[in-house]
């Protein structure tokens, strides 16, 4: 008993130095991501997304032909859809969604209101369920130069990022509403 008196300071001091020295000052201000990073860990967590495209952007036409038809359209990425490809092992490409709003009046009577996604493209049998999810709008422009009966129309052109195939539609707006053709 005497024996311990004599070596309890050395007990408590021995206890002091352990408790200060392990008190998380160093790592206080520190990240779990910093962590990751300083010990070369982070990437087995990541990895590396390219996102096409990168932001948000909007495309606003109106036009007026001159036999009374009117065509607005707003072709647009969607933040919340898109498609993700495997360009090789360590990279990967996010493709957002493009969506297209399409209005077709005459003389201001409304002839189609609609936006043109992946629903609308299963709703009206042009995709199936499969290919809707993997197509995206590439492209529209109008095309009625060629029609001598004036109507509005609009081809759409879409694409398969991985296999880059391509799909051409038109749609030929007229006062009973559209019709929707594949283009060879």
């Amino acid at each position: 008993m005497f024996r311990l008196k004599k070596q309890l300071p050395l007990l408590f001091l021995l206890i002091a130095i352990a408790l200060s020295s392990c008190d998380g000052r160093g790592k206080k201000g520190r990240t779990t991501q910093q962590d990751l990073i300083e010990n070369k860990v982070l990437d087995t967590f990541t990895e590396p997304i390219k996102t096409v495209p990168k932001d948000y952007f909007e495309n606003v036409t109106d036009t007026i032909f001159s036999n009374g038809y009117q065509m607005h359209t707003k072709f647009y990425s969607s933040m919340k859809t898109g498609v993700i490809v495997a360009d090789s092992a360590d990279l990967k490409t996010y493709y957002r969604a493009i969506l297209i709003d399409i209005k077709v009046s005459k003389d201001n009577k409304e002839i189609f209101n609609n936006t043109i996604d992946k629903a609308f493209l299963i709703e009206n049998n042009i995709f199936n369920t499969t290919d809707a999810s993997d197509y995206l709008v590439a492209d529209f422009w109008l095309d009625n130069m060629d029609h001598e009966d004036g109507f509005p129309v609009l081809v759409l052109k879409y694409i398969h990022p991985k296999t880059k195939n391509q799909k051409l539609f038109r749609f030929n707006f007229n006062e009973k509403g559209f019709l929707l053709e594949p283009v060879d």
